[in-house]
């Protein structure tokens, strides 16, 4: 390098790093770091915040913008710390057709803002465009954004375009104009939502709320294909949480939610179910909605509207396809459609809510048209409207033209109903449903086809329900085609006198409270001269007093039925069994928890007795949905009878899938460990016998085992339907039946991991039927396990595997050719009885043995002479013989060791009767003890 280059060079660098070392300078004072932050005081040190995205600043004072115009953005992706200390910045107008504009680009995961005003905004954008940012995925606390005006297409808020990070303890108000069409999400296509505070979220937002008014966009380009893309406080609640939040924004010739306009499972493939815990909405909604969401297939709990809904749709939900429990509306008056939902779809449950919403138009007191499940919910608003299918509790039990009718059960409504033809106290009509154990009290009016109770029944079951004939004031109490399977069964008009006397549903079979023959859920309450009430919606009911606090530390103790179903009321508490709990009589007719994010630990007691019937149902289990960062321990379910449609297991329906908000892999790990379960299960897809589905990779199931019948159409596996966790050291020995993809341990073994398993059930399947798995798949790896199982099938039929994918990922992995009558499989070592009883077969290959170190010190596998291998942690002090009781026979094999050593056995061998684990069998295993299972 010449003398000319390098002199050059050195006059560059030292220009270059005294511009830097200006704009530092420029800043009143601090250095950057968190303990002394940069100084910000005017407009040109917010501009300079761009030269260090990753320090940290503070305002000193307010700044003005004076209504200057700025492209995209002021601050861009940033990564440090911005505390406005309460001052406010103003004055600002942004414009941008392009994506992400706001006055933070980005906020990214490492970055905060808090403590800042932002006041008099302008915001114009395209895609995620937000007054405060575009796009936040670190934290933003105690920000507000103040008589904002923000125009945008598709996500556009008056805080943040997208979150998905966390926002707290913040607000926004002002003019929103936002599109209602559809845009591209990667290679999927979703709804364009925008709300006041947030677009979409897929984060965390609590104690925030929101203000002022939301508009179309003019000239929207596709203004009708979303109706409900619009909310209150967000826009689309894509699978994040929503807690404590309030929204009194109205909605203005849109569609929408009160607080959020859909409420969604997981569109961007990185959370689960959206949910929204405690907030409410009074804003005022002058088209189609509902008063907290306009679409919902998510969970929403503990919520309530009081807005003002001059248009159609359902005083809480519009249209529900997800989960609403302990909500209520108290709308006024709805022009059409249900007083706490329009439509609930096949999916959609409703549990433990109440409306107090009149309805002038078509519908009912609570629901317009129901295809789903509505289970302990009530209605007391009047129903009047000159138009057909009216019903004080729902207007129609079907779901549109083609789909039968849902389930009510334990419902009942008081309101007064008018309308023309198709006209009941509780149902204008039941096409094929199921209604339940429900009871109408308010006067009726119809022209045609109207009925004290139900206006027309065509098919379904209607079976313990009554009607008060005093007030219905009409001569019958139903009108019927008696088609298909039309079961009516102890319907009848009662007296207002009798409608008073609780000896009338107790003869029924209605659970009250405090009586065990029907049941422990004390569904109803009864008190003298008043109808029966709702147990859990009674305003002075008091849910049961558990011990302890909820906390990992300080778990909620549970020793009753009764406590146990307390779990449904904090789903994210923490709690113990101590001592074994009996479900007698009680029949649920869907998952008692259908979603949990707590932990359990039973502490090695056992459920008994678990009966659900919810044929119609997905997601069924003692858990229907088992969500992120939950423990379930030590818990047994004895001789239980589950039966769902898909997605079932005794423990849990469903493990799902919960990543961090970046989307990229990271599942929140799950953990079910030393479970265990007996008895049947049956569905029809995705049925296991303690688990239908695990979809999260970072489930671990270890030492658990099932001994249940499965039973399934399509997917059923003896512990797990369908696998894409990680499971060892587990077992199952029931029976699987289906017509397709029987698994006799797990169906189809997605990307999971199975590891020191074993099947020991009868598999009969018409087509891919495996002793241990049906389909492994491509990136699914098995080791170290072994089926002994009667295999059957018409093809893809296999000792071990009926089909295996993975390009030999089944590793060290063996099935008994005598026992289970096949000689082929796509995977696995076929071994002959003997073979399967020589501890060398598995040794060779490099199985863990208790007394063995060759292969490992982990103690996986012990053997017994003339046994298969059996898991270690099976051995119970006292249980000689495995089979999970010690009685007689335990002693009567002992017996046959009296006095022998280790030293007259094979390696690895398991000495039975050895139960203190000295190497002999002598009169120290006789220790009361080691005889107390």
């Amino acid at each position: 390098m010449s003398n000319r280059t390098a002199f050059s060079t050195l006059c560059i660098a030292l220009a270059l790093i005294f511009a830097f070392s200006s704009n530092l300078l420029a800043f009143a004072g601090g250095d950057g770091t968190p303990e002394n932050p940069w100084q910000v005081s005017t407009v040109q040190d917010i501009l300079d915040v761009n030269n260090d995205l990753n320090a940290c600043y503070t305002l000193t004072n307010n700044i003005d913008f004076n209504d200057a115009v700025y492209e995209d953005y002021v601050i861009g992706a940033f990564y440090g710390s911005f505390d406005g200390n309460g001052f406010t910045v103003m004055n600002l107008a942004l414009q941008s057709s392009a994506y992400n504009s706001g006055f933070f680009r980005y906020i990214y995961p490492e970055g905060t803002v808090k403590n800042l005003f932002i006041c008099n905004f302008h915001v114009t954008g395209h895609i995620y465009a937000g007054v405060l940012t575009a796009w936040n995925g670190g934290l933003i606390e105690n920000c507000h954004s103040v008589s904002a005006d923000i125009k945008g297409l598709y996500s556009a808020a008056a805080l943040a375009g997208r979150n998905g990070g966390i926002l707290r303890d913040s607000s926004a108000d002002g003019d929103l104009y936002a599109a209602g069409g559809l845009r591209e999400f990667g290679s999927s296509t979703g709804a364009a939502d925008s709300g006041m505070l947030v677009g979409v979220n897929n984060g965390t937002i609590e104690n925030c709320n929101s203000s002022g008014l939301i508009h179309p966009y003019p000239d929207d380009p596709s203004p009708t294909h979303i109706p409900l893309g619009f909310g209150g406080l967000v826009g689309f609640n894509d699978g994040g949480i929503i807690q404590n939040c309030y929204s009194t924004a109205s909605l203005t010739d849109v569609s929408g939610g009160g607080l959020v306009g859909c409420n969604s499972d997981n569109h961007l493939g990185i959370r689960g179910h959206g949910i929204i815990l405690d907030s409410y909405a009074s804003g005022n909604l002058d088209r189609s909605g509902g008063g907290i969401a306009g679409n919902n297939s998510g969970y929403i709990s503990g919520c309530y509207s009081v807005c003002t809904i001059t248009g159609s749709g359902g005083g809480v939900v519009s249209y529900n396809n997800g989960y609403v429990t302990q909500c209520y509306s108290g709308v006024n008056t709805l022009e059409s459609g249900g007083g706490f939902v329009s439509l609930n779809g096949t999916d959609g449950v409703i549990t433990d809510c109440y409306s107090l919403t009149n309805v002038t138009g078509a519908g009912g007191g609570f629901a317009r048209e129901n295809g789903g499940l509505i289970l302990g919910c009530l209605a007391r608003g009047d129903v009047t409207s000159s138009e057909d299918y009216v019903g004080g509790f729902v207007g129609r039990n079907r779901y549109g033209e083609t789909i039968y009718g849902g389930t009510i059960i334990d419902c009942f409504a008081t309101g007064n109903v008018t309308g023309n033809e198709y006209v009941g106290g509780f149902a204008g009509e039941n096409y094929s449903g199921r209604i339940e154990n429900c009871f109408s009290a308010g006067m009726v009016t119809g022209s045609g086809r109207v009925g004290g109770l139900i206006g027309y029944i065509t098919g379904g079951i209607q079976r313990n329900c009554f009607w008060d004939k005093d007030t219905a004031q009409q001569p019958v109490g139903y009108n019927h085609d008696m088609v298909g399977s039309t079961l009516i069964d102890n319907v009848a008009g009662k007296t207002t006198e009798q409608m008073k006397n609780e000896e009338i549903f107790l003869e029924a079979g209605w659970d009250l409270n405090g009586e065990d023959a029907n049941g422990i859920q004390d569904t109803w309450y009864c008190s003298e001269g008043q109808y029966p009430l709702l147990t859990r919606l009674r305003p002075d009911h008091a849910p049961l007093e558990l011990q302890g606090c909820g906390t990992g530390e300080s778990p909620y103790m549970i020793s009753s039925g009764r406590e146990l179903l307390s779990i449904s009321r904090d789903i994210f508490a923490h709690y113990e069994l101590t001592g074994n709990i009996y479900l007698a009589n009680t029949e649920f007719v869907y998952s008692p928890f259908p979603y949990f994010y707590g932990s359990l630990n039973g502490q090695g007691h056992f459920i008994e007795n678990l009966h659900i019937s919810a044929e119609d149902f997905a997601y069924i289990g003692l858990f229907g949905r088992i969500m992120p960062l939950v423990s379930i321990r030590n818990l047994g379910l004895k001789n239980a009878t589950v039966s769902g449609l898909d997605v079932v297991g005794i423990l849990a329906g469903d493990i799902i899938l919960d990543r961090d908000t970046t989307g990229v892999g990271n599942d929140k790990p799950v953990l079910i460990n030393n479970c265990f379960s007996t008895g049947s299960v049956t569905g029809s897809q995705s049925v296991g016998g303690l688990i239908g589905l695990v979809n999260n990779s970072a489930c671990n199931i270890i030492n658990c085992y099932s001994t249940a019948s499965v039973v399934g159409d399509s997917s059923a596996g003896g512990l797990i339907a369908g696998n894409a966790g990680i499971v060892s050291n587990c077992y199952a020995s029931g029976n699987v039946n289906a017509t397709d993809y029987a698994g006799g341990f797990v169906s189809q073994n997605f990307y999971g991991s199975i590891e020191n398993c074993y099947a020991a059930g009868d598999v009969h399947s018409l087509q891919y039927s495996g002793g241990f798995v049906s389909v492994n798949d491509s990136d699914a790896i098995v080791s170290n396990s072994y089926a002994t199982g009667i295999v059957t099938a018409e093809s893809y039929a296999g000792g071990f595997a009926g089909r295996d994918r993975s390009s030999e990922l089944i590793m060290n992995c063996f099935w008994d050719i005598d026992a289970s009558g096949m000689e082929a499989s796509e995977a696995g070592t076929g071994k002959t009885t003997a073979q399967m009883q020589d501890i060398n077969t598995f040794l060779n290959a490099g199985w863990d043995y208790v007394n063995e170190s060759e292969n490992g010190n982990m103690e996986i596998w012990y053997q017994t002479l003339g046994g298969y291998p059996v898991l270690y942690w099976q051995a119970a002090a006292g249980d000689i013989n495995c089979d999970g009781v010690v009685d007689l026979a335990d002693f009567t094999r002992m017996v046959d060791y009296w006095l022998l050593a280790n030293d007259d056995m094979a390696e690895g061998y398991r000495l039975l009767g050895d139960i203190n684990h000295d190497g002999s069998v002598d009169l120290a295993d006789f220790a009361a003890a080691l005889w107390q299972l």
